[in-house]
């Protein structure tokens, strides 16, 4: 049947949904088969590193928090932010702070950060254009974006302040800062955005959306959950890369101790190259400084990282490309 559904990925290959506020739902196989969440009720989750936390949307036990220490196996009940405001909407930062949205009541429209997963609470005061707070999304950059009944305002400073930035439900971020919102992507941190609806039935709209550790996209709509095809963390975009000649390459790859990223400047710029994890987190800072126009090798160490997947990053006047690597052992 149709219906709003709320989808969360937590890697490596954990998908919850949950449709209409109705049953939570658990996948270990990327989204193959379901088992429903054994506390019952429809939820809203978020996640970091090592925490899940659900909100639960249900007539019978609104704004009951629930958190997870082991991936959704098992659930105990936090502290509610406030008894007389209505939550509808969380989100975890990878550094730990828990993010809750209010709709309304004695304190009014506003955000609530926890920085102990829910145990305790600050108000944050948000003057926005409605008087509710529809979803919360954390980026990759630490940048904060909630939806307040399809405007997106951004923070850059953890909830302090905001700027209107879209009109549109829901922005999700991928490992390289890339912006998800509906059928739209951003490469600039939400201040312009393109169309992203390739392969989607006509005239489907996806509304909340979540991003697992590949970079596949996966989305709500009408009662239906799609992914795509491929992952979102490698795709260049032609509009925005670095040089039309240019081919940004690391080698050898895959690798056990050492690369080297090649790139090549179309003029001077200055040039930021960065690596990241397959969760977003910086790793690693190669360049920052100016660079002459040419061809460029920059040498990478692994140093102690562990075995796996990682993505550079080269920004250079405004623009960017981004390449991915294999560290093996």
């Amino acid at each position: 049947g149709g219906g709003y559904v709320s989808v969360t990925t937590v890697p490596p290959n954990l998908v919850f949904a949950t449709a209409n506020g109705t049953t939570l739902i658990r996948s270990s196989d990327d989204g193959l088969t379901w088992t429903a969440v054994s506390w019952g009720g429809g939820a809203v989750l978020a996640r970091s590193a090592d925490h899940l936390v659900a909100l639960s949307t249900t007539n019978s036990a609104p704004n009951v928090l629930m958190r997870s220490v082991d991936q959704g196996l098992n659930w105990t009940r936090t502290a509610q932010p406030q008894s007389s405001d209505y939550f509808d909407c969380i989100a975890l930062s990878q550094n730990g702070l828990l993010f809750a949205g209010a709709e309304d009541g004695d304190t009014g429209t506003g955000i609530f950060r926890s920085t102990n997963y829910g145990d305790s609470w600050q108000y944050l005061a948000f003057g926005g254009h409605n008087n509710y707070v529809f979803s919360i999304s954390v980026m990759p950059n630490g940048h904060l974006f909630i939806d307040e009944g399809g405007y997106q305002n951004r923070s850059t400073d953890n909830g302090l302040s905001w700027s209107d930035i879209a009109y549109g439900d829901g922005a999700i971020g991928n490992a390289i800062g890339d912006l998800f919102l509906q059928n739209y992507r951003s490469t600039d941190d939400g201040n312009t955005w393109m169309n992203f609806s390739s392969g989607l039935p006509a005239g489907i709209t996806v509304g909340p959306m979540a991003i697992d550790s590949s970079g596949r996209l996966f989305g709500g709509a009408n009662g239906r959950v799609f992914r795509s095809v491929t992952s979102t963390n490698l795709s260049v975009r032609s509009a925005r890369s670095l040089s039309d000649r240019s081919t940004l390459i690391n080698s050898p790859n895959p690798f056990t101790r050492s690369t080297t990223i090649h790139f090549t400047l179309p003029s001077a710029e200055y040039v930021t190259l960065k690596v990241y994890d397959a969760e977003g987190r910086e790793v690693s800072r190669l360049a920052s400084g100016e660079m002459g126009a040419g061809e460029h090798d920059v040498a990478f160490e692994r140093d102690a990282l562990p075995a796996g997947v990682y993505f550079y990053r080269i920004t250079a006047g405004g623009m960017s490309q981004t390449g991915a690597m294999v560290i093996a052992d």
